[in-house]
């Protein structure tokens, strides 16, 4: 009796064991984390720059205290990363991404209360001075920068460039007086490009309104000495005017026509500035090296009948004696 009632139990769990589904077909498929975006280094390594487009990337972005989160791609193929605080607030933005058609690495940074609003452009104002515009002409003679600088002021001749649209920025909310600040440059593989700036004030009532000051650099191509990184020369152009950030086309575009923005009234004169010689003090040594010239070959004097160069003394080795010389 006391056999069959254990029988009886075995059977009764195994056929319970085999009413169970199989945990498996219940458990649903683990989902993987997603991606993280790519740092901004990954995304600029990812754009192959040249050499000369590293250094001036490096010169133009320059030291990061911030802590950078990205926000991947936008629908106008720019990758964008939020700069925040430590108290993880946003305090602005950078914005880059590659022209494989002029050759170019875009690279925008935005401080102060707003955000890039990538679905507008804007257009700095018109500026003429043909002798300025001559300057930055034959600056760029000779560079990847000049016939993309001609083409852009093909038409307004002006010195900003205003067919080449800038990025629109939409201001955030603000309790005090501040300002914003958008930067953005394009570097060729020569090392060569253009920048442009403007600094608004926010925040400010309308009849207090300070002037908005927007300048322009020129770079031409990157050289170096094998000690220093340095251009030829660099010219800036700077004003003042009186606008708002609306005044800055911030309105719908149709790819690069942008609508006209109000007239802006310029402040005082347009300066021209140039920096002679200017030496990039960024530039790390082994990105010096690959853009340097080879070193002068040995004065004939030194040169053997056959061609070769004399015998070097040797190494001092350990104990203190030199070595012997090589051929």
């Amino acid at each position: 009796m006391k056999r069959r009632v254990l029988l009886l139990r075995a059977a009764t769990a195994l056929a319970l064991l085999t009413a169970l589904p199989a945990v498996a077909d219940d458990v649903p498929p683990l989902t993987p984390p997603p991606a993280a975006a790519p740092t901004l280094n990954q995304t600029l390594d990812s754009f192959h720059p040249s050499p000369r487009q590293t250094i001036a990337l490096r010169d133009f972005l320059g030291a990061r205290g911030e802590k950078m989160v990205g926000l991947g791609p936008q629908k106008n193929g720019l990758a964008l990363f939020d700069l925040r605080d430590a108290k993880n607030q946003r305090v602005g933005q950078i914005a880059v991404g590659a022209n494989p058609t002029e050759g170019t690495i875009f690279v925008a940074r935005l401080s102060g209360p707003a955000i890039f609003d990538m679905s507008r452009r804007a257009n700095p104002p018109r500026v003429l001075d043909p002798k300025m515009r001559g300057a930055i002409q034959s600056l760029l003679a000779g560079a990847e920068a000049g016939p993309v600088y001609e083409a852009a002021i093909l038409r307004n001749h002006d010195l900003y460039m205003r067919d080449r649209p800038l990025l629109a920025v939409l201001p955030q909310p603000v309790t005090f007086p501040d300002r914003v600040i958008l930067s953005e440059a394009s570097f060729f593989a020569d090392g060569s490009g253009f920048f442009r700036s403007y600094r608004a004030p926010v925040g400010v009532k309308a009849s207090a309104q300070p002037p908005i000051h927007v300048s322009a650099k020129y770079y031409p191509a990157l050289e170096a000495d094998g000690t220093r990184a340095f251009r030829e020369a660099v010219l800036g152009v700077d004003a003042d005017f009186t606008a708002t950030l609306a005044d800055f086309g911030n309105k719908v575009c149709s790819g690069t026509a942008c609508t006209v923005p109000a007239t802006m009234t310029i402040r005082g004169d347009v300066h021209l500035t140039r920096w002679p010689h200017a030496i990039v003090p960024s530039a790390p040594a082994n990105l010096i090296a690959q853009i340097s010239p080879p070193p002068p070959a040995l004065p004939d004097v030194l040169q053997q009948p056959d061609g070769s160069t004399p015998p070097q003394p040797g190494a001092i080795d350990a104990t203190g004696n030199p070595s012997p010389g090589t051929n």
